[in-house]
């Protein structure tokens, strides 16, 4: 109970501080703390229960230094953010993410000890083809909604190989789960940490209500194994049909969760609740409105900075790098980090390519 508590605390203090972070290095964050999680664990597993033990208790404590020293280091201008506006709640992604989690965790019970390691070989393989797609393949774009696409058929393919090879495929129904699982929590959580840092959303409460949709779902699963080991409950009668029913819904909600949703890089399909009606405003938009506009719309889809949107702004609006130092009121030197943080954002190299992503937005 007291580990539960302090994972709960330390979970969100974490994603607050995600939050502030551009999407692709969130998703290396959550890429590398799976990764992190599995070698605790072999290794933990491994060692007698007296240093298990004190391995458990300094965990937090580690955590917690690691957490307030990164804190301090943090560059504060990554901390700026839009003015908060309303937002529309990613509830069917949750939902999908609550279905997967209670069947990774129903077979992690059903099955028991004999397919713990290998579902966490299952972790470690979606964690680490995330980790290196993003540090060595997708340093100019990256869209975790892959890995949420990802998930379904690896469910799937988990789900009918139980009913179709039962207990002789326990191993790798257990591996297929768990990647499944791990790979639409690394989307969900990146996507919920892209919200907070373009729409200025309170990251705690946010990832107060995803933690507690997790370990109710979490629950759930578990509590059904149990129920069923305990109880001794025949099974052959209803277990295929229960899991062909399973596949229905998630294809039923992968559907109507992706169906309008565009692989966009960063924006993940969440708009805000105003961008309707802003869409119909540029009709009567002035052609400087209008780029103003648009200049608006690239910033929050690649999660620029305040002041990186004032730098696009000035560009589109044919400023020279001189002209934009008097206009902002800036040093050279700021200047010139700004614009490199802006090209490597929108993963150009010239301020012309910038301008046409500019004029394409919208």
């Amino acid at each position: 109970a007291l580990r539960g508590v302090a994972a709960a605390l330390l979970f969100l203090m974490w994603n607050e501080l995600f939050a502030r972070f551009p999407i692709r290095e969130v998703s290396i964050c959550y890429a590398g703390a799976y990764l992190v999680s599995v070698v605790v664990q072999l290794a933990m597993s491994a060692l007698p229960a007296e240093f298990a033990l004190v391995v458990t208790l300094a965990c937090p404590l580690v955590s917690t230094a690691l957490l307030a020293c990164t804190v301090e280091h943090l560059p504060r201008e990554e901390a700026v953010s839009q003015p908060a506006r309303g937002w529309v709640f990613p509830w069917r992604p949750l939902l999908l993410a609550m279905v997967y989690t209670f069947v990774a965790f129903a077979f992690f019970q059903l099955f028991g000890g004999n397919a713990g390691s290998v579902s966490r070989l299952g972790t470690a393989a979606v964690s680490a083809v995330c980790l290196v797609g993003c540090l060595f393949f997708f340093q100019k774009s990256f869209d975790a909604m892959a890995l949420g696409l990802a998930a379904f058929p690896l469910m799937v393919a988990a789900i009918l190989l139980w009913c179709w090879q039962g207990d002789n495929a326990t191993a790798i129904v257990a591996f297929l789960a768990d990647a499944s699982n791990v790979a639409f929590r690394i989307f969900i959580l990146a996507m919920l940490c892209n919200i907070c840092y373009r729409y200025n959303v309170p990251a705690l409460w946010l990832f107060a209500i995803v933690r507690m949709s997790m370990m109710a779902a979490e629950g759930c699963g578990l509590g059904l194994s149990l129920a069923i080991t305990w109880l001794g409950v025949d099974t052959t009668a209803w277990v295929v049909p229960a899991c062909y029913a399973i596949v229905v819904l998630l294809t039923v909600i992968c559907t109507f969760t992706f169906r309008a949703q565009k692989p966009s890089g960063i924006s993940w399909g969440i708009v805000a609740k105003d961008e309707e009606r802003s869409s119909r405003l540029k009709d009567v938009m002035g052609a400087k409105e209008l780029m103003l506009w648009k200049c608006s719309q690239t910033a929050r889809l690649y999660g620029l900075t305040h002041r990186e949107e004032e730098v696009l702004s000035c560009l589109v609006d044919g400023m020279t790098r001189t002209q934009i130092e008097e206009t902002l009121i800036l040093s050279e030197s700021t200047v010139r980090t700004h614009l490199r943080h802006l090209y490597g954002k929108l993963g150009v190299h010239n301020k012309e390519d910038a301008i046409a992503i500019v004029t394409k937005a919208g």
